[in-house]
């Protein structure tokens, strides 16, 4: 049956119902053919359509190794058609991979152990980011976002693509247009917000409205059922809900901002130049109304910690008569159906957390425009910055105010004061100028000694470095040195400061150390540019603290283990020299050993004559130098305050004598 369904297979094929197929199939007998009856197997097989009048072809055997279960499809392998360049780069890269392969001899052979050792290709390396390509998709993703979803996936990969600290990318960035595209996409957002906040506010007019009415109806009770009147779990669709979304897009938009402004002054100024005059104003009144929720949160909490003061007996009688319970108030209807629930709690710890970023950052982008020194004079004159800057500073320490948008803010202060224009400027704000002083005066001993913990502790000492920063670029203006030097309370806010060289809280680990020692430079700073006033506000300042001024600045020049530090009292001691205070350095033996022992000290003569313009490269020893020689030549021979100060020359010009021996005879040897 099978041997004559393959023969009438082959006869439709011969009368052309299909493709002509032509199979050269023989036996193993003959010793060319391809096809082995007894194994079973097919190994080759030779299609040709070329020829379709072949006479060699037998149909019976053709028939019989079709229909032959033992013959099995044999598997063709293709070579790829390669070119002779491809198939010789093919070739080295296989003897490549055969040279390096180790050639190791068989045990056996050896007749030991070998111990082979694999190791790891290293990985491939990541191709370099395109800059260019990234900031220019991330823009247009910005620009062309309207719907929810476009807007938010558009903002997170710009924060993840624009979250680096590559100056030359961010440069890049701007000069895509980044900055101008995520300022545009702000006033919508703000737009959206204020519809959110005007619908909040009509839905709690409402739910006012509502209360009322069931309150008059419900005037007769005297109790109230608290689980029938309590409020409803807020969903996802919530005003609530929708108003902290927008919010946290907003604070998503200023902190991509903000990571594109880490570019050079340059592109800041450029930056400047484009969405500054218009940006400004919006992060004002985002600071303004941020900040508000904080001072009204420490009045309520200083309302409630307020004692009570004793009411007479008419006063507790009257107060009683208005406290009847039988009277329900629409206030305390809604006070009790106020009741506290989860998505509440979590939309209010939500919106707190995005107002702490929002004044971060806002605060940041400004310190960032402060930094490119073109703009710190048109900055200073910007209306409304120098009032922000001052409400932000002067909100109460006990607030939940965030910490950085209190710095951010100091900084600019001290950045802005690095202006000449500016310096006077600025110390013409009363306000403000009030406000640096009172913030150098925390922390007091008091608040040293009995501070709850070191968090707080630490964050008055960041303030006061940062406003004593602030105080030394002031200082600087040969305008300020009057007014500040006249300042009794400043000076010895100072002289404190730059005492302070200890304090129980140090040897913590949390770097209070050095956060002493830059409060100390900045005041020792700060008290060698008030020194050099004019004449007649000098001798003022040598007989403030009863006289002791110079005494206590003698003590910081000797005690002090800092040498910058020692080295800006010394110039303070050299900056208050002057034909009326030389006597007074005289008076004091204490000053004057101080003086002499640092300028005896080795190498004195050699830094002599060093620049002392740099505050940070101030040399003790240089100062005490020049100090005595200025007393010299301040006093006539004739005066008792130089037969005072004879024995200190004496002693000093042998001791220089010695020195310069001792250098000659170690540079004979």
């Amino acid at each position: 049956m099978k041997r004559m369904v393959a023969t009438s297979m082959i006869s439709k094929a011969q009368q052309g119902d299909i493709n002509y197929l032509v199979f050269n199939i023989n036996t193993l007998k003959n010793k060319n053919n391809n096809i082995n009856h007894d194994s079973g197997k097919l190994s080759h097989l030779d299609l040709d359509n070329s020829n379709h009048n072949q006479t060699e072809i037998k149909f019976d055997d053709m028939a019989e190794a079709m229909i032959n279960e033992k013959y099995m499809q044999a598997t063709l392998q293709v070579s790829p058609l390669l070119e002779p360049q491809q198939q010789q780069h093919q070739q080295q890269q296989q003897q490549a991979i055969e040279d390096k392969t180790p050639n190791i001899p068989h045990p056996s052979n050896q007749g030991r152990k070998l111990k082979v050792v694999g190791f790891d290709l290293p990985a491939r390396k990541r191709q370099k980011h395109n800059v260019d390509v990234a900031a220019q998709n991330v823009t247009a993703a910005i620009q062309s976002c309207v719907s929810n979803k476009d807007r938010l996936d558009a903002i997170y990969d710009a924060c993840s693509k624009f979250d680096h600290g590559i100056e030359s990318a961010h440069d890049i960035e701007v000069a895509m247009g980044a900055d101008i595209a995520l300022f545009k996409h702000l006033p919508f957002l703000l737009l959206k917000r204020q519809r959110i906040s005007k619908e909040n506010q009509q839905d709690k007019t409402n739910s006012v409205d509502v209360t009322s009415t069931s309150a008059g109806d419900d005037a007769s009770r005297t109790s109230v059922d608290d689980n029938s009147n309590a409020t409803p779990t807020a969903t996802p669709t919530s005003p609530g809900y929708e108003y902290v979304s927008i919010m946290e897009e907003i604070s998503n938009t200023f902190t991509a901002l903000e990571m594109v402004l880490r570019c050079s002054a340059d592109s800041v100024s450029t930056c400047f130049a484009r969405i500054g005059p218009e940006l400004l104003p919006l992060m004002f009144d985002f600071i303004e109304e941020l900040s508000k929720t904080f001072t009204h949160s420490t009045t309520n909490n200083h309302t409630k910690n307020k004692p009570q003061k004793d009411m007479t007996p008419k006063e507790q009688d009257d107060n009683e008569s208005h406290s009847d319970t039988s009277t329900i108030t629409v206030d305390r209807v809604v006070a009790l159906k106020q009741e506290p629930n989860d998505q509440n709690d979590s939309n209010t710890s939500s919106m707190q957390f995005v107002s702490n970023v929002i004044l971060k950052t806002c605060t940041k982008i400004m310190g960032h425009f402060a930094r490119a020194g073109a703009l710190t004079e048109t900055l200073a004159k910007t209306k409304g910055l120098l009032t922000t800057l001052h409400n932000v500073i002067s909100i109460p320490e006990e607030s939940e105010f965030p910490i950085e948008a209190k710095l951010n803010c100091l900084w600019i202060i001290a950045n802005l004061a690095c202006s000449v224009d500016n310096m006077t400027f600025i110390s013409r704000n009363t306000k403000l100028m009030k406000t640096l002083f009172e913030i150098i005066k925390h922390p007091s001993g008091y608040e040293e000694n009995h501070c709850e913990d070191i968090e707080r502790y630490i964050r008055l000492l960041r303030t006061q470095s940062v406003a004593l920063r602030a105080f030394l670029n002031l200082s600087w203006a040969q305008e300020n040195k009057i007014p500040f030097s006249q300042d009794v309370e400043l000076v010895a806010t100072l002289l404190r400061v730059a005492s302070h060289r200890k304090s129980s809280w140090c040897g913590s680990g949390r770097g209070v150390s050095g956060i002493l020692l830059q409060c100390r430079r900045h005041a020792a700073g700060t008290l060698r540019n008030i020194a050099a006033a004019p004449r007649k506000y000098k001798r003022r300042l040598c007989r403030l603290e009863s006289c002791d001024f110079l005494e206590t600045l003698a003590d910081i020049a000797k005690n002090d283990h800092d040498s910058i530090v020692r080295g800006k009292v010394h110039a303070t001691l050299f900056n208050l020299v002057s034909a009326d205070t030389a006597k007074l350095f005289t008076e004091k033996r204490n000053v004057l050993d101080v003086i002499t022992t640092a300028a005896t000290s080795a190498n004195a003569i050699n830094n002599s004559n060093e620049d002392v313009r740099d505050g940070n490269k101030v040399d003790s020893q240089a100062m005490a130098v020049r100090t005595l020689r200025s007393l010299e030549k301040a006093l006539p021979e004739d005066d008792e305050g130089y037969d005072v100060l004879r024995p200190t020359l004496s002693r000093f010009d042998s001791q220089i004598t010695m020195n310069r021996s001792n250098s000659n005879l170690g540079s004979v040897n």
